[in-house]
């Protein structure tokens, strides 16, 4: 879910009902959200880079909220620290604050970084597809990424955080100046 996750928890918590929205939520790549969205087939988009991409090449779009990422959290199926001896953690960088922190986790538990096998995976998408299949043993992840009980364990490395931004409200100008009031409601819904 990663990037839509935080639509999926507004809708959840009926955050978009407050707003008396009646909202349907569909997941499509990025390249045919954009399309939609241009073409006036969808109404908003979370995905931020194909936004600016469509507006640097005349698209007539707008970003109008940045829904930020902290991939401050590791998530596995294991019930302990040291049940990770020997195990894949994926990363999206290394080295990054997120990989201090799991440094210092495994100290605590008497172990060093040598004892895991570190994996860089930039992509969050990809790390998390890579858990799930089994091919990684833990992964490094935005506090969205799983379910609440889909993981074993899910302990939080840091306030810091060098990751990227991970979605965004992105609309067409024109749905912003026929809509005003949806645009608002929707914003505030996510906010």
């Amino acid at each position: 879910l990663n990037e839509f996750f935080v639509f999926y928890v507004a809708e959840q918590k009926g955050f978009f009902k407050e707003e008396g929205l009646n909202v349907t939520l569909f997941e499509v790549g990025q390249t045919a959200a954009t399309n939609a969205l241009v073409s006036n087939n969808l109404d908003f988009s979370s995905f931020l880079a194909p936004g600016l991409m469509a507006k640097i090449s005349g698209a007539e779009v707008k970003v109008i909220m940045v829904i930020g990422k902290n991939e401050n959290f590791l998530y596995s199926n294991f019930s302990s620290i040291k049940d990770l001896k020997g195990k894949k953690i994926a990363n999206g960088c290394v080295p990054c604050t997120s990989t201090i922190s799991i440094s210092n986790l495994l100290k605590n538990e008497g172990m060093n970084i040598s004892d895991v096998r570190m994996v860089t995976i930039t992509d969050m998408n990809d790390r998390i597809k890579a858990f799930k299949s089994g091919a990684i043993d833990a992964v490094v992840a935005s506090s969205l990424a799983f379910k609440p009980n889909e993981t074993s364990m899910r302990i939080f490395l840091s306030k810091n955080s060098t990751a990227p931004l991970a979605a965004a409200i992105v609309t067409t100008d024109k749905f912003i100046n026929e809509h005003p009031d949806i645009v608002m409601k929707f914003t505030t819904s996510m906010a």
